[in-house]
């Protein structure tokens, strides 16, 4: 549960600043790559997470007077809760950065072309 916190706090730290200016393209490729190191990340959490759950319930079952088996249970479900929701927050901040990388790109390539257009525009003044 750590550790899926940890992720947690990972990715609103790498959506909350603004893109830097002047190199939001760079910018935004970067916590592109910073958020597949977290999905990895999680990827290599889910096994243990799994066998992990496995386990807990495998104890509810051989004791399930135990004192201990409802918190237990809430205990595997609130963790595999968390993780349903750490990876729809890891795959809707993908497509965020995804979109603010082609949005940006765009952008650039749109002040080239006026920029281009521009130096016509003087050169044809002066001659």
């Amino acid at each position: 549960a750590r550790d899926l916190d940890r992720q947690e706090k990972a990715i609103t730290g790498i959506l909350r600043p603004p893109l830097e200016q002047g190199r939001a393209v760079q910018d935004s490729a970067e916590r592109a790559k910073d958020l597949k190191n977290i999905t990895n990340e999680l990827l290599r959490i889910e096994p243990e997470k799994t066998r992990s759950a496995a386990e807990g319930e495998a104890f509810i079952q051989a004791l399930p007077g135990s004192g201990t088996a409802p918190l237990l249970r809430t205990r595997v479900e609130d963790t595999n809760q968390k993780y349903e929701r750490l990876a729809q927050l890891l795959d809707l901040a993908q497509e965020k950065v995804d979109v603010a990388n082609r949005l940006e790109k765009s952008l650039q390539q749109g002040w080239e072309l006026l920029a281009t257009h521009e130096n016509h525009l003087n050169q044809d003044d002066t001659v």
